[in-house]
């Protein structure tokens, strides 16, 4: 390695101590373990949280003549890390189509995979066109059936497998873009399709098939896929709140990247008391990723602390229907849990039916669990657990006289003759909104 005097001095000059790269064991290593040495410093500078020192390590390393292709997948991650996430999948795009390193072209497709970049993983579908998994064909019949199914997770799991199994063939984006179109994601298939029109398929058929579904979208009035009017429709969204944009910097060149920007400008004017603005950039948003999860979870938060929980639990039962394993869904579900009314308590009915067959002090039991119901609003579910309570006591009523202070029935059946003064509205919440954070 030439120069690694130069390394050190650039370590120094930035206060960096190292962990890997140390000096004094330097002179003892040959070539190979000093690229080693060198990629382990750039991957800890990096996750310590200095990506662009990182990056400046890397520059300098292959200025002074280090010619290892890891730095470069090191360098695209230290891109995503600075959220310029384009250049790191260009990069990984890159090494996938020229490395010749095959554990660094499956780690380079992993991560183009894990990070959904089916835009760039069409690339090299167009240009490598390689087929040579078993069973290709049957795949993708398989395929075809799920999107017709609406199983859109295992869709794109059974096509992903084939990725991963370095099969790249322009049919396997086609059928990513027909399962996003299919399940409304008209942005992420309009990339898929451009991308596999940028080049020649040799397969006329196949492009006129792309090119209509590009076609069918762009000419669909109802879908939003125009980037120049949605940066346009944003920066008139911040001039009317008088925000100045912390994230959105214009240079987002594809929806998905400039809608991740968009959910960090809402947390951001959420967290500074303009909510109304950050439901509207995060609406604007979903006009063009209608079911983006995070999105919609964000949505939710804004609308209840802008106090429209009946919206916001509609939101919530959109994220666990549409992403049930997705991390959003966890946080749709703690909002349900504490604002919405009839979850709570269908919670509570659940528990007085287990109970009611138990015996009686269990029916003790689900008669306050009744009470306690009773607080956050009636229904003709309670009425009827209600009814079957006082139905499963009356033999103990009759034949048995105990001497321990029991619940008043009666209490309770006064509460079901007054039930249109019962709260029917939604329980005060447990516990404020702003204490949420998203991840």
């Amino acid at each position: 390695m030439r120069n690694i005097y130069a390394i050190n001095h650039f370590l120094v000059e930035n206060s960096w101590k190292c962990r890997f790269w140390i000096e004094s064991d330097l002179e003892k290593s040959d070539e190979g373990n000093l690229n080693l040495l060198l990629l382990k410093e750039v991957a800890h500078i990096r996750d310590s949280g200095h990506p662009k020192l990182s990056l400046d390590l890397i520059e300098l390393a292959r200025s002074n003549g280090v010619d290892n292709p890891w730095l470069l997948d090191n360098q695209a991650r230290a891109y995503i890390r600075l959220s310029q996430n384009t250049k790191g999948y260009r990069i990984w795009c890159d090494l996938v189509l020229f490395a010749n390193d095959v554990s660094l072209r499956q780690s380079c497709l992993r991560a183009l995979i894990n990070f959904k970049a089916y835009d760039f993983l069409a690339q090299i579908d167009q240009k490598l066109k390689v087929s040579s998994t078993d069973g290709f064909d049957s795949t993708l019949a398989v395929v075809s059936d799920l999107i017709e199914k609406k199983d859109f997770q295992s869709t794109y799991a059974v096509l992903d497998s084939l990725t991963k199994q370095s099969c790249f063939h322009p049919m396997v984006s086609y059928y990513r873009a027909l399962a996003d179109h299919a399940a409304g994601n008209a942005s992420e298939c309009l990339m898929i399709c451009d991308a596999l029109l940028s080049g020649d398929l040799a397969d006329d058929r196949l492009t006129i098939k792309v090119q209509e579904l590009a076609n069918t979208i762009r000419s669909d009035t109802s879908i939003y896929c125009n980037i120049e009017k949605y940066h346009s429709d944003l920066n008139a969204s911040f001039v009317r709140f008088g925000w100045r944009a912390v994230y959105v910097n214009g240079k987002e060149d594809n929806i998905p990247l400039l809608n991740k920007s968009v959910v960090k400008e809402a947390i951001a004017a959420r967290d500074s008391g303009l909510v109304q603005m950050s439901l509207t950039i995060l609406n604007l948003a979903l006009l063009y990723e209608p079911n983006n999860p995070w999105v919609l979870e964000n949505k939710a938060r804004a609308l209840c602390l802008l106090a429209d929980f009946g919206e916001a639990m509609e939101v919530c039962r959109i994220i666990l229907n549409l992403h049930p394993k997705h991390r959003a869904a966890n946080s749709a579900l703690s909002m349900l849990e504490r604002y919405d009314r009839n979850y709570k308590l269908s919670a509570i009915y659940a528990e007085v039916q287990k109970l009611i067959p138990l015996g009686n002090l269990k029916r003790e039991e689900a008669l306050f669990k009744m009470q306690e119901s009773f607080a956050i609003g009636f229904t003709p579910e309670g009425g009827r657990l209600m009814n079957l309570l006082m139905q499963a006591n009356k033999p103990h009523d009759s034949n048995h006289r105990e001497s321990q202070p029991r619940i008043s029935l009666e209490v309770f059946q006064a509460d079901l003759q007054s039930a249109v003064q019962i709260n029917r509205g939604l329980a005060a919440p447990v516990q404020p909104l702003s204490s949420l954070r998203s991840d």
